[in-house]
């Protein structure tokens, strides 16, 4: 399998993949010293921006089904993130015991990243996935999942600093800025 990368469609979605993980680690430690999150969600936004960017920059035409599906999944995720950071901060001794994957926000944070994974490997002129990308797009959709949703919200309640949500946070992020970067 020979995969040919587009190198100036890679740094901007590294570019922007680097802004995201740095914003979010930036809003980690501001929840750790109980601070406003503002700063990180900031750098997040751009970062987010950034990558969107390199997402469409490569369409002929702003709405297209690529393109359509990036913007449904983008507003999925963000309405999931929102709506599931009120529930931790409602329910907070009741997260140990439930799962964030199973309630309505991490439905919507799921299913907006599994169409995000499908959208950044569909091909603007014949909207049919490529496997070079969905070998890197599905799953990095599926780590971030794990890690937002599950992982790092039982190690923030155990404060457990040590454990396989952050990898699988920036091991999904590179792998999406990796599917948006193979040429077909």
């Amino acid at each position: 399998m020979d995969i040919c990368v587009n190198k100036k469609n890679y740094i901007a979605s590294l570019v922007g993949v680097i802004t995201v993980i740095v914003g979010v680690l930036v809003s980690e430690k501001a929840t750790e010293d109980k601070r406003p999150l503002t700063k990180g969600m900031i750098v997040f936004v751009i970062g987010w921006l950034i990558f969107l960017y390199s997402i469409f920059k490569n369409s002929p035409k702003l709405f297209s089904t690529r393109n359509i599906l990036t913007m449904i999944g983008t507003v999925m995720v963000m309405l999931g993130a929102m709506l599931g950071q009120k529930v931790i901060i409602e329910k907070r001794d009741e997260l140990l015991n439930m799962n964030l994957i199973f309630t309505l926000p991490g439905i919507l944070f799921g299913v907006g990243w599994l169409i995000l994974g499908y959208s950044v490997a569909i091909h603007d002129n014949i909207a049919k996935p490529s496997i070079n990308r969905l070998f890197f797009s599905v799953p990095g959709s599926i780590f971030i999942i794990l890690s937002m949703m599950h992982l790092l919200i039982r190690q923030r309640i155990n404060k457990d600093v040590y454990g396989w949500g952050m990898p699988l946070f920036i091991g999904g992020w590179l792998a999406m800025g990796t599917a948006n970067a193979i040429n077909y």
